[in-house]
């Protein structure tokens, strides 16, 4: 009886659990984020805009561990990039590994915008900037809805 009784006053005296609303749900991680394909909009390296010298269609592929560049059409195999992120950093690094280099940069994901910023030196980027001078590029893509 005891039993019983117990378990009737932990129902009614436990709170309800109600279903996260919409905007408590946990959002995608930025792993789950960048897959898709991405169009550049924006490149500026060492302080310059260097877009009009850029193929007039840049896409950019992410898979799971694989980047994938496409230019004006035509599929760049030679150009795709192993890739690694690590999150646990306050600005997301990612590592790329094209061919046998190791490109170190940083990124971010704002809704349909990817910023990435790497540094064809041995120093990963502090910021999403490109000063004048430096070996530091920077690039913004648009997400490509299908």
């Amino acid at each position: 009886m005891n039993a019983v009784l117990t378990l009737v006053l932990f129902t009614i005296a436990a709170p309800e659990r109600k279903p996260l609303a919409p905007s408590e749900e946990t959002p995608p991680s930025v792993h789950q984020q960048i897959l898709g394909e991405w169009k550049l909009v924006s490149a500026v390296i060492g302080g310059k805009s260097e877009i009009a010298n850029r193929p007039k269609d840049t896409i950019l592929t992410f898979e799971r561990k694989v980047i994938h560049v496409r230019e004006d059409g035509i599929q760049r195999p030679n150009d795709d990039a192993a890739y690694a992120l690590d999150t646990t950093k306050a600005i997301v690094q990612i590592d790329t590994t094209p061919k046998d280099a190791k490109i170190l940069g940083i990124l971010k994901v704002e809704g349909d915008r990817l910023t990435l910023c790497f540094s064809l030196g041995s120093a990963r980027p502090a910021s999403f900037a490109s000063p004048a001078g430096s070996s530091v590029s920077l690039y913004q893509f648009q997400r490509i809805k299908r």
